[in-house]
């Protein structure tokens, strides 16, 4: 199953402006440049809740899922269909 585009559109903006690199190319290593470190990987998953509604369980925290874009964008799609949503703390 393909991923919607706007979705991973989306997702790519989250990340670029998070982390601050160029998402036209979305197999770019985060991981391996530096580009990507704990704080913002912390800001990266706070975004994604925020913006998109999907948690990130700490069982997918598995580094292979962070290193690009793309693989970013795999994850949350796969997040998305499985029902994980972000709870807020006013619920």
């Amino acid at each position: 199953m393909s991923i919607d585009e706007a979705f991973k559109q989306r997702v790519s903006q989250i990340v670029r402006e998070i982390v601050g690199v160029d998402t036209t190319r979305d197999d770019i290593d985060m991981i391996e440049t530096g580009r990507l470190d704990s704080l913002g990987l912390v800001e990266l998953i706070l975004a994604f809740e925020r913006d998109l509604g999907v948690s990130v369980p700490i069982e997918t925290l598995d580094i292979e899922n962070f290193r690009t874009a793309a693989s970013i964008a795999h994850l949350l799609d796969r997040l998305q269909i499985q029902g994980v949503r972000a709870h807020s703390p006013l619920n």
